[in-house]
């Protein structure tokens, strides 16, 4: 947070500065970047595709889960001791099982969040190196996400999302 707060002030800085000096800003609209450039769609398809099949996995853990606890209720209810026994273990090793599941699924370094770097890395470098040709080309210092520290002004002549697209294009 600190972090984003900082880079904020600093923007907030090149912009006044940016303003006295007259200097250009690019802004790049990267969520219509996602949706218009066939490797950023392929991408987030196989994203999509691995997180439903994990989603389906925990689902089936969870319904395994509840079956479990079920079975151990009416063993409580029914008196059958030998039974809960059983249940409990079986529900006590199931609830690790699913626990390191999902840490390992869906935790901060788990395999979707890996994954969805290794895919999406590659692509976000050559997003960069996209903008940093196209801002060379037009002579534009400083080039903005327009979906996360977007201006509270833009003129829309400042977008430069079409070419960066067509800078894409070239890049394989």
């Amino acid at each position: 947070m600190l972090q984003r707060l900082v880079t904020i002030i600093g923007l907030v800085g090149l912009f006044y500065a940016g303003a006295a000096a007259e200097m250009p800003v690019g802004l790049v609209d990267t969520e219509r970047i996602m949706e218009a450039e066939p490797r950023f769609v392929q991408a987030q398809r196989e994203i999509d595709q691995m997180v439903d099949q994990f989603d389906g996995d925990r689902k089936k853990f969870e319904e395994e889960l509840q079956d479990l606890s079920g079975r151990l209720q009416r063993a409580q209810e029914n008196g059958r001791e030998g039974s809960v026994d059983l249940y409990q273990r079986q529900l006590g090793e199931k609830t690790q099982v699913y626990q390191q599941f999902m840490t390992e699924t869906y935790g901060p370094d788990g395999i979707i969040e890996t994954n969805t770097s290794e895919i999406m890395d590659p692509l976000y470098d050559k997003l960069e190196l996209a903008c940093k040709n196209v801002g060379q080309q037009l002579a534009i210092p400083l080039i903005l996400d327009r979906g996360t520290l977007g201006p509270l002004y833009a003129a829309d002549t400042l977008d430069i999302t079409d070419e960066v697209l067509a800078e894409l294009k070239k890049i394989r």
